[in-house]
């Protein structure tokens, strides 16, 4: 991405160089590498300034209201996932952005345990009874995403059910990520019930699978879920846990400088 950025840049095609800069915003902010990631995200913004292309600027709003969630921004988080939904009516076909949206806006009242206000935007989300053929990855992320909310909150209907649905349809698409993200909220899930085994099981398909996959934030949670399903070996994944997370802190004071 960083060599087809180069090209389109030195050729003067704006809209090119533009997309590759969110390309790239998005695998920063996938590595955990949040401060390039938003340079990446506002640099391919100022590029469509002038362009009639509201597709792309709906998806650099959409991850800057994701990157800032990462970060606990909150406030910025619903500004800018509030500018993509205002775009959505601009796009020339509307597909599932509104549905998407809505499942972001919900991760953001999820971390301010705002749980009612989430489980409100997914029950939305879920309207769109096309969802679970047209578009079933994002069906099994909206189910997975209310359970985790229901989970939070404390209820227990239907928790575990949509937990293994969600799993099960991940799995049948290979959606690896997807599939480590409905381990995890497996693993805290068979945590709070007590059973160890089963939360050490799926923590540990989690954490193999971002360590595949390269998702340092999902590295990171599996690493905790591991160091609480398995209290002997707790000091040795904090150890791994800290040394990671130490990394890519370095590795942004070095961007921000």
């Amino acid at each position: 991405y960083g060599k087809a950025r180069h090209i389109f840049k030195e050729v003067g095609h704006i809209y090119y160089t533009a997309k590759m800069e969110y390309n790239i915003a998005y695998i920063l902010r996938r590595s955990k590498n949040y401060i390039e990631s938003e340079a990446f995200a506002f640099r391919s913004i100022s590029n469509l300034k002038n362009l009639d292309k509201n597709l792309l600027l709906y998806r650099c709003y959409n991850h800057l209201g994701l990157l800032y969630n990462d970060l606990e921004e909150f406030p910025f988080s619903i500004e800018y996932h509030m500018k993509a939904m205002a775009l959505i009516e601009k796009l020339p076909k509307k597909v599932n952005y509104l549905e998407r949206s809505l499942n972001n806006l919900s991760l953001v009242y999820q971390k301010q345990q705002k749980y009612e206000e989430a489980i409100d935007a997914l029950d939305k989300a879920l309207l769109n009874k096309t969802l679970k053929d047209k578009h079933t990855n994002l069906y099994a992320k909206l189910i997975d995403n209310r359970a985790y909310c229901r989970f939070l909150k404390g209820e227990d209907i239907e928790v575990l059910a949509d937990f293994n649905k969600a799993l099960h349809i991940r799995d049948s698409l290979g959606n690896k990520a997807g599939v480590g993200i409905s381990n995890m909220h497996l693993s805290a899930y068979y945590l709070k019930r007590g059973d160890s085994l089963k939360a050490f099981q799926s923590a540990k398909a989690s954490y193999d699978l971002a360590e595949s996959l390269g998702l340092n934030r999902d590295i990171l949670s599996s690493l905790v879920l591991l160091s609480q399903a398995d209290p002997a070996q707790a000091t040795a994944y904090m150890n791994s846990y800290i040394q990671l997370n130490d990394s890519l802190l370095l590795e942004e004071r070095k961007v921000r400088n």
